[in-house]
């Protein structure tokens, strides 16, 4: 008897936690539910809509993990969510610290 198939990331659904850095406003929903095929740059067009009245128009937002020993990365605009969630989720949900200043050199 096989066991069933384990969703590849594309077709998963994934728990998204959007966390604000230093001096960045919290969004008033900040756990989202997403397809695992949707990219980092869908999550930067959505933040840059949640975000637009604190921020101007074409002023950058940057999005990072933190890898758990203090040093994190910006993942790429076509990273998908959840390949990430794979590598970087604490099993339940994957954290994404959003910034309007670049702190991750």
């Amino acid at each position: 008897m096989s066991s069933p198939a384990t969703p590849s990331p594309a077709n998963q659904t994934v728990t998204v936690f959007l966390s604000p850095g230093p001096e960045t406003p919290k969004l008033k929903q900040a756990v989202y539910k997403l397809p695992g095929n949707k990219t980092i740059s869908f999550v930067h067009t959505c933040l840059r809509r949640y975000l637009a009245k604190y921020r101007p128009k074409n002023e950058p937002i940057f999005v990072f993990i933190n890898t758990g020993d203090s040093i994190g990365f910006s993942p790429t605009p076509e990273q998908t969510v959840g390949d990430l969630f794979d590598k970087f989720s604490d099993g339940k949900r994957l954290t994404l610290t959003y910034v309007f200043k670049q702190i991750y050199g």
